[in-house]
């Protein structure tokens, strides 16, 4: 297997980002902007493998990868991608891998026969684990010293926090393959766990700035918002706890999308508070504490609090006052207390 892969890209400075981690793990690499070019070479050049970026000028990188793969099925096809969606391929013409953008050097493929030599090149000159080393303390040394950096946890998989000049402009932390959480609320639940490796790598452009404040800003008000949804999931436990029979549980922003967390189909569950909510504040033209429904079925406990963050829990018919008196115990105890 040649050590020599092919890159092709539609935007230069994504290229060459791409074209510097592929150079960092080890590959020779020529690259080219234009598809239709790479694809010539393909034709009289033995490649290891194909890079491609999703994004691309005048082709797809799926329609691409269908294209090289009538030429060489055997080829290894890895796409960067800033989604990580593997659906948008049919079962015919999925890459070999999908490897995250901004890339992330440990999950770069090694040319084979390198692995010894490029795994040194991995290491990096600052990495530990969060609970002996405190994150905090880490971000301010960099702010004092202005680096560009990228502080990876988990390597990558969990998530990463970009630092430009030594302050924050970026946060990503992945929930699972599928979801993410970005800004402040990422920086919270980063700077929030409690044992997992780190490591510092060089900077490399985020694809998007969901930071813009002084970093004693940024990280005081993250480190509010993860001990609020810490306190949060408390409660849903806790009602649970108390009322072991209820079906699902909600808590969130009466003006948001989805829901802060909760318990079993809570995102449905917090689209029906805020229909009620909504209902009965035009109804009777005032806010909302306490509201107790019970159908045929189901028995709802809705409480609005604290600028109109709004918890509804669901039980069977017959559980109305053990689940209310769940939900104000859990309340009083966890949220009311704080």
């Amino acid at each position: 297997m040649s050590n020599r892969g092919l890159l092709i890209g539609g935007v230069q400075g994504r290229l060459s980002t791409l074209e510097k981690s592929l150079l960092e793990a080890g590959w020779k690499i020529d690259s080219y902007l234009k598809p239709i070019d790479a694809i010539k070479r393909i034709r009289s050049r033995d490649y290891g493998a194909i890079f491609c970026d999703e994004r691309l000028k005048g082709a797809t990188a799926a329609g691409l990868l269908v294209g090289i793969k009538r030429l060489n099925d055997k080829l290894p096809f890895y796409i960067f991608s800033e989604s990580m969606d593997p659906s948008r391929f049919s079962s015919s013409g999925k890459p070999t891998a999908l490897l995250r953008y901004p890339p992330v050097l440990a999950q770069i493929p090694l040319p084979k026969g390198t692995q010894e030599i490029n795994m040194a090149a991995k290491e990096t000159p600052l990495k530990g684990n969060t609970s002996l080393v405190s994150i905090i303390d880490i971000i301010e040394m960099m702010g004092y010293t202005k680096q560009n950096a990228i502080i990876e946890f988990d390597f990558g998989k969990k998530g990463q926090i970009f630092l430009n000049g030594g302050k924050i402009e970026h946060a990503v932390f992945l929930i699972d393959e599928k979801a993410a959480e970005f800004g402040l609320n990422a920086l919270g639940e980063l700077l929030a766990i409690k044992d997992c490796e780190f490591r510092v790598i060089d900077y490399a452009k985020p694809n998007r700035l969901t930071v813009n404040m002084p970093n004693s800003t940024a990280m005081t008000e993250a480190s509010r918002r993860s001990d609020e949804a810490q306190r949060y999931k408390d409660f849903v436990a806790r009602v649970r706890e108390l009322c072991p029979q209820a079906i699902d549980i909600s808590v969130g922003y009466l003006l948001s999308d989805k829901p802060y967390t909760g318990f079993g189909n809570s995102t449905e569950l917090f689209d029906l508070a805020k229909i009620i909510i909504k209902a009965n504040r035009d109804a009777i033209k005032l806010r909302i504490d306490n509201l107790f429904l019970t159908t045929e079925k189901l028995t709802f406990s809705i409480k609005s609090f604290k600028e109109d963050t709004i918890i509804i829990a669901s039980a069977p018919a017959n559980l109305n006052d053990e689940l209310g008196q769940a939900v104000r115990k859990a309340y009083g105890e966890i949220l009311l207390s704080k």
